[in-house]
């Protein structure tokens, strides 16, 4: 290789190198900003991504509404946003993380509701349940009555069902007793795990049977079903 051949193989590496660190991403810096807006019939969206200083958009009754956590907030304490071009929730509290938004008429007034819910932090992950009532022109954030039944120590798994929220969950037994373990799979079996128990349940281990209740607006009541 020539002088000058050296000299164009080393202005070709460094130019590559240059323009190769132009558009590594790592080197940017972005801003968080709203999610583009979903579109098309949507059940359920989560809101795992939903964190301190991001937020994310979707469509309801016609509207798009934009679900935020503030900066400089804690993941499992702190609040949310819920905002649109006529409406604002506030700085609304929460006791967790925001994991799902659901989508039915569960007011039963013709028109389309979100429910949002939120999951605490630790062992128990007890579900919070808000209602983001569509108005004929507006929206009305409704936060449902804490639950608490015999049993109950968490882990809900919320839908909606038949056009009602319905809360799903585990129950735990605190006695020390020989029973048959509600929670017991085919496949415990492989990890040793029999069929009953003998020991107060721990909150990671609950053998009662599942237990289903349904939010009931007249009454503003969860109901067993």
């Amino acid at each position: 290789m020539n002088f000058k051949s050296g000299v164009f193989f080393l202005a070709v590496v460094f130019i590559g190198t240059a323009v190769t660190l132009r558009r590594d991403p790592s080197r940017h810096t972005v801003t968080p900003g709203p999610t583009p807006p979903l579109t098309g019939p949507i059940n359920e969206i989560g809101l795992s991504g939903v964190t301190p200083g991001r937020s994310l958009a979707f469509p309801l009754a016609g509207h798009i509404i934009e679900i935020s956590v503030p900066a400089r907030e804690g993941h499992t304490f702190g609040s949310f946003h819920l905002t649109t071009e006529n409406y604002s929730s506030g700085a609304t509290e929460r006791d967790g993380s925001l994991q799902r938004v659901l989508f039915g008429d569960v007011t039963a007034d013709g028109t389309e509701d979100a429910v949002i819910v939120i999951q605490s932090g630790g062992s128990g992950s007890y579900a919070t349940v808000f209602v983001l009532e569509s108005m004929t022109t507006n929206f009305h954030l409704v936060q449902l009555p804490e639950f608490s039944a015999p049993g109950y120590m968490g882990h809900d798994r919320v839908s909606i069902r038949n056009g009602s929220v319905v809360r799903e969950f585990p129950t735990y037994v605190g006695k020390e007793k020989l029973r048959i373990d509600r929670q017991w799979k085919t496949k415990d079996t492989l990890q040793g795990k029999l069929p009953v128990r003998n020991q107060a349940d721990s909150n990671a281990t609950p053998s009662g049977a599942n237990k289903v209740f349904r939010f009931d607006f007249a009454s503003n009541s969860w109901i067993p079903i």
